[in-house]
């Protein structure tokens, strides 16, 4: 099914909190929401007996022929949402926000985001798969960072960041102009695999310009201290904390965390190597996102 609108509350726990009620006015982006039935609470028992927390080799038993959302945004500024499943996502114009869904570990789903025309934005969360990103004509940034659910565990909490692995989605939480809140300082950190001397022709046989993996943390350290205490250990045979790699055409900004916990990086990928620059360099959508996340974690209490 193509174009699956929710714009008022539905019986799915994950809707609740997400303000969608009247007219979107200048300052609103419109919200598009993946209507996967494959979650646990699902109405339709046959199908959350079968597909519950969205298992198998292709992620559920949905709407198109990959078992996911296919969803197209407006002329305007959109907020699209896959939810569940493999989900294709296409911007189309406008400043549009990208979510394939918080997939809490399922490794076979792997979203498609195109920005299309206009300065898009893709948001990545720890939990989700190797997905791919065409940010398209326009200033765009991918986000490697927590987002803000209005659930956990199939309990309403309101926005709380979690990185739950449940493998169900528990709904994002969206402010008064539709934009989520992001912490890009979680548990792990990014690395950059660019178009460089010993990477090119892998990446241009690939038809992308970039990879960008995410790697955990602890494991990093863990792994740093192994090789560091026995320099004969084979590091293929420990846990280098790597985790996901997305993939990446046409996107010219990257925010994600640094292998200092607590640290944020901003890296401009039209230069080789990829540098790092200041928050103002973002398009102004991005910019929007991250300011108002930082006001309200500076100025929450965090659960």
């Amino acid at each position: 099914m193509i174009n699956n609108r929710l714009k008022k509350k539905s019986a799915n726990h994950w809707l609740l909190g997400v303000a969608l009620a009247g007219a979107a006015s200048l300052t609103q982006a419109e919200v598009i929401i993946g209507n996967d039935l494959n979650s646990a609470d699902s109405t339709i028992e046959a199908i959350a007996e079968a597909y519950s927390g969205n298992r198998g080799t292709n992620g559920g038993g949905d709407q198109s022929l990959q078992l996911g959302d296919v969803l197209q945004g407006t002329a305007e500024d959109d907020t699209i949402i896959g939810a569940l499943g493999i989900d294709i996502l296409s911007g189309r114009d406008g400043d549009d926000v990208l979510i394939g869904g918080t997939e809490d570990f399922n490794p076979f789903n792997r979203d498609r985001a195109f920005g299309d025309a206009g300065d898009d934005s893709f948001i990545w969360a720890p939990g989700d798969g190797n997905d791919f990103f065409n940010g398209g004509e326009g200033i765009d940034v991918l986000f490697m960072a927590q987002i803000a659910e209005t659930s956990s565990g199939g309990v309403e909490t309101g926005p709380v960041f979690t990185v739950d692995n449940s493998g169900d989605f528990d709904g994002i939480f969206l402010n008064e102009k539709n934009n989520p809140l992001v912490k890009v300082a979680g548990p792990g950190f990014c690395e950059i695999v660019e178009k460089d001397t010993s990477n090119s022709d892998a990446l241009a046989e690939l038809d992308l310009d970039h990879l960008v993996r995410f790697v955990l943390r602890g494991p990093r350290q863990a792994f740093n201290l192994a090789l560091e205490t026995d320099p004969d250990t084979d590091p293929d045979l420990l846990d280098s904390g790597l985790r996901i790699a997305i993939h990446m055409k046409s996107v010219e900004f990257l925010v994600c965390g640094s292998e200092i916990e607590g640290e944020r990086l901003i890296f401009d990928l039209r230069q080789v190597p990829a540098q790092q620059v200041d928050i103002s360099q973002l398009p102004s959508r991005a910019l929007d996102i991250l300011l108002d996340s930082d006001s309200f974690l500076s100025s929450s209490v965090l659960r």
